[in-house]
């Protein structure tokens, strides 16, 4: 989770394709479905 941008968090390398990202602010919903795909193995961008 971070409030910078995903362009920003890639370019120091941080964001892999194993990594679950969510960007700041997001909402309950958005968060929900987040933690769901990390729980079943899935990536959503």
């Amino acid at each position: 989770m971070s409030g910078y941008t995903a362009n920003v968090i890639e370019q120091h390398g941080i964001l892999n394709d194993e990594v679950n990202f969510i960007q700041k602010p997001f909402l309950k919903y958005d968060l929900a479905a987040k933690i769901r795909d990390a729980l079943d193995g899935d990536k959503l961008d």
